[in-house]
């Protein structure tokens, strides 16, 4: 027994430098590993719930469909008589599922009983923002009326009505933290709020043209945004941390994972990589004479990582979702 040990130990070393060498000239980069159907519109939007192990995704067609994150086949689909849909968000707290689009309405899913609890109305055009906060017990909405609307989920009402920006709103985060949401628009400026204090404490302005969407950084004190011609990556307290600047009407949509990398989506067809821990490093992108592992992808229309970053979601609009994974290839 004595002498077994030291051999096990002594191959696994001998395994590991033999493994090292020969990732020596590799480099791991993104690659399409399958392709879901189930939709019969436009995919718009996609997202995650860990604790579930599914995501969902929603479409111009109407519906909501659920998916293990496992196997990646559909669980079930949500439906009814409503126009697309825009935007969906997981409650962590209560398990339920809300989801907004053209009708002008936010509903929440009961996701066991697969039927609407609640609908939520306010909103005088479509709805193109959701965000469930972590601690305060409100649901906030972004709309194309260009008002971002808090809601109490308790009494089921709206209790604020924010009319700052002067063109649709494009999306809304929350945080635990002061500024407790972060408002974007097309009219190319962000706003920071603080909700205890109900007053703004930031308005940024950096943008040269509209704000396609935000994304949370790996911490909670850090967001970037995306315009079609730079991505921005700032502090929440309203500090410009970093511009990614690139030609007019050049980016479609972006998402970030836990390890900070990003990914964005061009109307040219590429999706390009960023490893913001390397200041931004384009790690993978159209092809250039040092790098040959490019990426392109027609038609998208929405990105998402899995919660714990080792999966792409790429939502395309002929119906499909792709999936993308790590894989090894040669420098």
């Amino acid at each position: 027994f004595n002498n077994v040990i030291p051999f096990k130990i002594g191959h696994q070393k001998c395994k590991a430098k033999s493994s090292q060498k020969s990732r020596k000239n590799l480099i791991k980069i993104w690659s399409q590993e399958k392709n879901l159907f189930g939709h019969s519109g436009k995919i718009t939007c996609i997202t995650s719930s860990s604790f579930y192990k599914i995501f969902a995704s929603g479409s111009t067609d109407g519906s909501i469909r659920l998916w293990d994150s496992e196997s990646h086949k559909s669980i079930s689909a949500l439906s009814g008589k409503f126009g697309g849909i825009n935007c969906i968000s997981f409650d962590r707290k209560f398990g339920n599922l809300f989801s907004a689009g053209e009708d002008m309405q936010i509903k929440c899913w009961d996701l066991e009983k697969q039927k609407v609890l609640r609908k939520f109305k306010g909103h005088f055009s479509s709805v193109t923002g959701l965000a469930v906060h972590p601690l305060l017990n409100v649901l906030v909405s972004g709309g194309r009326d260009c008002t971002t609307r808090i809601w109490d989920m308790r009494i089921k009402k709206e209790i604020k009505v924010l009319d700052v920006h002067t063109n649709a709103i494009s999306s809304v985060l929350v945080s635990e933290e002061s500024p407790h949401l972060i408002t974007s628009s097309l009219d190319g400026t962000i706003c920071l709020w603080d909700l205890i204090l109900d007053d703004i404490v930031g308005n940024l302005s950096s943008h040269k043209h509209g704000i396609k969407e935000m994304e949370k950084n790996s911490s909670e004190f850090i967001f970037s945004s995306l315009s079609s011609d730079s991505i921005i990556i700032w502090r929440s307290d309203g500090t410009l941390l970093k511009k990614i600047s690139g030609s007019k009407n050049q980016n479609c949509c972006f998402a970030l994972n836990k390890i900070n990398e990003m990914a964005v989506s061009t109307f040219s067809g590429w999706l390009k990589f960023y490893n913001l821990n390397k200041h931004g490093e384009n790690f993978q992108g159209p092809p250039s004479p040092e790098k040959n592992y490019a990426l392109f992808s027609k038609n998208i229309s929405t990105i998402h990582f899995s919660p714990d970053g080792t999966e792409l979601l790429v939502g395309k609009k002929n119906n499909s979702i792709e999936i993308f994974q790590k894989r090894w290839q040669k420098l």
